[in-house]
Parts: C-alpha cells; sequence; structure tokens
C-alpha cells in the first residue's frame, strides 16, 4: 500500500510540480512513452499473470448467505476469499458495507481463471452497491457485474474511507460509477479492467469527489469518461501506465470545476473556487486510443497544478490530447507527449504562467495565486455584438488589481495593433480616450481584430485582442423576377420597387437570348415608364439592360432625398458584344454625389419606337449604414 500513500505526500508539497515530475522519471526511462513504460512488473488490466494474488482466506465463501454473513463478522485484517466457481447474485441489496481493516479475494487471473462473480440485476443501486466504510480495505481478484451500463442508476463500489486498495478487478456493466470516492485519502486503484460504464451524462469507471487517488495499470473501454473529478476542494489523482480504448461517448479523463458547482451551492462559492478545477492531476505515460473525442478535458485551474506528460496520443491532432475548458494558465504543464500512430513529439503544449486567462481570450483574469485583474478595451468592447461603423474612437480602462497583487500596476508600454499587422498606438501610457481613431470605411465590411499589449510592474504583459464586427455597408439586388404561381397560396408577387408605372410588364421568353436571365421588366407599349426603389442612404448603383444598341437609348437614372426633387444622375456603360440574337449586355454603374443623403432610386425610360427594345435585367444598390 506505499504506492497508494504517495500520490498524498505529493499533493502536499507546496513544490508538487517538480517532486511529481521526479518521481515519474525515476521509475521510468524518458524516452518510453505511453503505457509501455509501464514498470509494476504486472499485466496492465491484470488478470493472467498477475502475480499479487490472495488464494485463500479466514473465510470462504460459495453464494450470497455465506458472503454477507462472513462480511458481518470479519475482523480487521481477516480475509473473505470468495470461491473461483461462484456466481454470488445480490440482486435486491445495496450499500453491502465492507469494514475497517477486511480484504475481499478472488482468484481473478490464476492459472487462466477469470475470478469469482459478484452481480446484481437490480438497476437502482444508488448511491453504491458496495460501500467501503473503513480504513485499510483491499477488494482484489473479483468481478463485478452491474445491471446495465446505460439504465439509471447504479454504482459498483462506493469508497468512503482512507487507504483503499482495488486491483486485479474486472468492474463492467454500470451505468453511474464502477468505482466512486467521496472524501478519501490514499485511494489506490490498479491493474484492474473497468469497462461498459457509459450512461450518458454520467458513466465514470472511476469518479472523485473531494478525494484522493492513485489509478494505475488499468484498461479502460466502452465509457463515457474513464475518469472523472467533481474539481471540489481536494480533488486529485495521478493516473499512470493506463491503457485508455477507444470506444467512448465523451472525453476519457476529466476534471470539472468551480463553473460547474458553484452555480448548485447554497453557499456562494469564492473567487478562487470558481476558477479550481480540483487540487492536483498528474497524468503521464499513458496510452490514449480514443480519436473522435478529446484525450483529456480540463475545466478549470487546479490549486496545485496540472502535469501532463509522456503520454502517447493516437489521435495526431495534438488540440485532441488536452483541452482546457472556462480557464486555462496557472500551473497547468502539458509537455513531452506523443501524438498520431508515428509518435509525433510535441515538447511544449502548455506552460506554467503566473496568470489565468478565461478560455477563447487572451485577457487576464486573475493570478495564479490569487487576485484579479481587469484591463483592456471599454471601446469597442469584448462584450458587445453589435456592428461598428463610420469612425471608431478607441477606449481603453484604466489598469484596476485588487489589493492581493501587494502593488498598484505601473505601465511602461503601451502598443495598439489592428488586425495584427497594422500598429494604430505606441507609447509610454494609455492614450486618452479619441486619441485614436479608427475610419472603419477604410476597412472591408467583416470581421477585423483589434489588440492591446500593456507591459508594466508585472512578470508579464497584460495581452487582450477584441473581435470587432465593421458593418459599414449595406447591399440590395432586384433581380426582377416576375409574379410566380405557389400553387395553395395563388399569385406570388415579387416585386421589390416602391413606385412603379402602370405601364410596365415581365418578360420570361427565351433567357438563353438575354444571356441566361429568365426575368426582365420591358414595357408594354411605347410610352415613357418609370420604376421607383425607397432605399436609405444609397451610394452606389448597378444597372443590366439589355438593348438593340451599344447605348441604353431613353434610359435616365434619377436620384432623391425627399421623393420630391429628383437629380438626374450621371453614370458609366459597359457593353458587351451583341449576340446572336442581335442584343447588347449593357452595364451601368455609378456612385451618387458626397454630401447628400440619398433614398430614393428611380429608372426611367422614354417614350422609344420600339417598346420591347429595351429590357432590364437587374438592379443591384450599395448603400452605407448609419446608427439612428
Amino acid at each position: 500500500m506505499k504506492r497508494a500513500k504517495s500520490i498524498w505526500l505529493i499533493c502536499a508539497l507546496s513544490l508538487v510540480l517538480a517532486v511529481g515530475s521526479l518521481v515519474a522519471t525515476a521509475q521510468t526511462p524518458a524516452e518510453i512513452y505511453g503505457a509501455d513504460a509501464n514498470p509494476t512488473g504486472e499485466p496492465i488490466g491484470g488478470g493472467e499473470g498477475y502475480s499479487q494474488l490472495i488464494l485463500s482466506g479466514d473465510y470462504t465463501v460459495t453464494n450470497k448467505e455465506e458472503l454477507l454473513n462472513a462480511l458481518a463478522r470479519a475482523k480487521a485484517g481477516e480475509v473473505i476469499y470468495i470461491d473461483p466457481q461462484a456466481e454470488i447474485n445480490l440482486t435486491g441489496y445495496q450499500n453491502i458495507d465492507i469494514r475497517a481493516g477486511i480484504t475481499i479475494a478472488g482468484n481473478r487471473g490464476y492459472q487462466g481463471s477469470p475470478g469469482p462473480l459478484i452481480y446484481t440485476n437490480q438497476h437502482k443501486t444508488y448511491p453504491a452497491f458496495i460501500r467501503v466504510i473503513g480504513n485499510n480495505v483491499r477488494i482484489t481478484g473479483i468481478r463485478l457485474q452491474g445491471p446495465s451500463p446505460e439504465v439509471p442508476d447504479s454504482v459498483a463500489i462506493n469508497v468512503l474511507a482512507n487507504n483503499v486498495e482495488i486491483d486485479n478487478c474486472e468492474v463492467y456493466n454500470w451505468s453511474y460509477a464502477g468505482i466512486a470516492s467521496t472524501g478519501s485519502r490514499d485511494l489506490y486503484i490498479h491493474h484492474s479492467y473497468l469497462h461498459h460504464i457509459k450512461r450518458p451524462g454520467l458513466g465514470y469507471p472511476v469518479v472523485l469527489k473531494s478525494a484522493v487517488a492513485l489509478i494505475e495499470a488499468n484498461i479502460f473501454d466502452h465509457y463515457r469518461h474513464a475518469i472523472a473529478g467533481t474539481g471540489h476542494a481536494g480533488t486529485s489523482y495521478e493516473a499512470r501506465y493506463n491503457l485508455v480504448k477507444g470506444i467512448a461517448i465523451s472525453h476519457a479523463f476529466d476534471m470539472h470545476g468551480g463553473t460547474d458547482f458553484c452555480p448548485n451551492q447554497s453557499i456562494p462559492c469564492t473567487p478562487e473556487e470558481l476558477l479550481m478545477a480540483g487540487e492536483f492531476i498528474n497524468i503521464h505515460h499513458n496510452t490514449f486510443e480514443i480519436i473522435n473525442y478529446a484525450a483529456i478535458r480540463v475545466r478549470g485551474i487546479p490549486t496545485v497544478g496540472l502535469e501532463v506528460h509522456h503520454n502517447w496520443f493516437k489521435s495526431p491532432n495534438q488540440n485532441m490530447g488536452v483541452q482546457f475548458r472556462y480557464f486555462r494558465g496557472g500551473n497547468s504543464n502539458v509537455y513531452d507527449n506523443v501524438y498520431g500512430p508515428n509518435k509525433h513529439l510535441i515538447e511544449v503544449y502548455a506552460s506554467p504562467s503566473p496568470y489565468i486567462y478565461e478560455e477563447g481570450s487572451t485577457a487576464i483574469y486573475a493570478l495564479a495565486k490569487g487576485g484579479k485583474i481587469e484591463y483592456g478595451f471599454v471601446n469597442p468592447s469584448a462584450l458587445s455584438g453589435k456592428p461598428y461603423r463610420g469612425d471608431l474612437a478607441i477606449e481603453v480602462m484604466p489598469v484596476q488589481m485588487d489589493k492581493s497583487f501587494g502593488k498598484e500596476f505601473i505601465v511602461s508600454q503601451v502598443e495598439i495593433w489592428l488586425d495584427s499587422d497594422n500598429l494604430l498606438y505606441s507609447g509610454d501610457k494609455l492614450p486618452a480616450p479619441g486619441e485614436v481613431v479608427i475610419d472603419t470605411l477604410k476597412l472591408n465590411d467583416g470581421t477585423h481584430s483589434i489588440s492591446i499589449k500593456i507591459s508594466g510592474n508585472l512578470d508579464a504583459p497584460l495581452e487582450q485582442t477584441v473581435i470587432m464586427q465593421i458593418d459599414n455597408w449595406w447591399d440590395f439586388d432586384d433581380s426582377l423576377e416576375a409574379p410566380a404561381d405557389s400553387g395553395w397560396f395563388g399569385l406570388l408577387d415579387k416585386d421589390l420597387t416602391s413606385d412603379t408605372s402602370s405601364g410596365w410588364t415581365y418578360a420570361t421568353d427565351d433567357p438563353a437570348a438575354f444571356y441566361d436571365d429568365d426575368s426582365r421588366r420591358v414595357r408594354a407599349s411605347t410610352t415613357d415608364e418609370y420604376l421607383t426603389w425607397k432605399l436609405s442612404h444609397v451610394q452606389q448603383f448597378q444597372v443590366k439592360v439589355y438593348a438593340k444598341a451599344a447605348t441604353p437609348e431613353g434610359l435616365t437614372l434619377w436620384a432623391s432625398a425627399d421623393d420630391e426633387a429628383w437629380e438626374q444622375l450621371p453614370y458609366s456603360v459597359q457593353a458587351s458584344d451583341a449576340n446572336e440574337q442581335g442584343w447588347f449586355c449593357l452595364t451601368l454603374t455609378g456612385t451618387l454625389p458626397t454630401g447628400q443623403v440619398y433614398n430614393w432610386f428611380r429608372l426611367n425610360l422614354a417614350e422609344g419606337k420600339q417598346a420591347t427594345d429595351t429590357q432590364i435585367g437587374e438592379v443591384i444598390f450599395r448603400g452605407q449604414h448609419f446608427d439612428e
């Protein structure tokens, strides 16, 4: 049991990261990655070849009555040995207690034996089928079979005591958990096969709450989370030399965080509890065959530290190895892991940092040792979903640190960048509001980034990047579609004009002659006709016209601010060559005069000799958004 005690000693040390690393490298050659490094001398998953067997006891039991009687009578230091051929049905029983100092043993692996079986067909065995309530208990060499891997709520073993060892067991077909522990210290789970524990939303072969465990040389398969931690204070584990198979419904190793459980507590969490994801995690020399989900996900920052090293992630995508959620940084150290079938080495994936960041942001949220810091952009705001238009005046908040920092922040250098390659500002103090202004009209509509880097009297600069949406322009396309028969709802009018003179009709014939345009506006006779569109701050236009000449005879374009006074607009014409049917495709483009707001656009076709010699194919407008 000495190995089980070692993790608690490691977790108690302030230099836990350094000590944990030394322990691992002292046991195995540093160049071996994954579970192949197994130095225990015992087969991963236990079973055949396992040598730490117990093959006799103070009580030998073959059935339910004998087992329950032995559990009631056994004293500390005694062994209850389950006959190798026994298949003991305990359906209807739950919270079967194992008191201090008792060992439950079977012969799993001896001469190929699968080990004696204890099982239940009762779906609900929550909080436990078997409950370890006393210290110094060992469960070894048996099979524990549950009623279903998915039907709620069954737990095989609930450990509520210290210095408990579970080894060389096969635990399977439980929906909630295989081995659960609350408040335990020195829990040692090793050389066991835990599988088919996969209820959606639960499904934990091993789950810990404020418990400390060493989890070594096991095989996990058919799980939701092979190892899970609730993230509560004191939750810690070291996982090493485990083979984590690939059939899963979610990520393999897990530690939840305060962001998960704090909202559900009647007593509000402290800021430190909100950030934390347990106390200590050390994951090394494991082989993760999981491909479709992440191998490891940590939902916050362990208060003492996170170490992940010398693992073999079968996925070639390094982002599927370790994932952070909610927060990252602090004492997180992910290094010297290999990825993919070719074992591509990534020497450094995450390094310890004095700062904690919100996941998905470059903004420092707090110091790793405690203490919140606020800084960055007021405008543009990272929290605003509004688009930015016209002149954008940059505003930066003063740096504010709480008293736990023990000092005030002193700025030494500030840089502000647009899209990472355009330096907007550089100075030895924060810019005053309005000192830095971006003319967003010079930028393309769409996503842009603005970043700030503030250097000062901290170990690292404060950095923030805000993604902003530039949306200066609107586009409007009227393809002049003819009314369509919608069946039940009758004729569907698709007219987008605000005003149309009465002499227009639609032409839908012979689209090949009109450059594949199957719907055009055409006059019914040679009368003077117009089309009007109501728009907002229109600035550019493009009109497509089909004509029998290379110039649009009799066609004029107009704009108005109030739909009363109209100004004729100049335009340029780009004409194609005439096609086989004698039609030219004309593109009329222009820009409206600056300094005036135009909200109406009119196309006028003067009286002509032939009504159908000029046909209107499409009108496209572009205008500027203005916040009212």
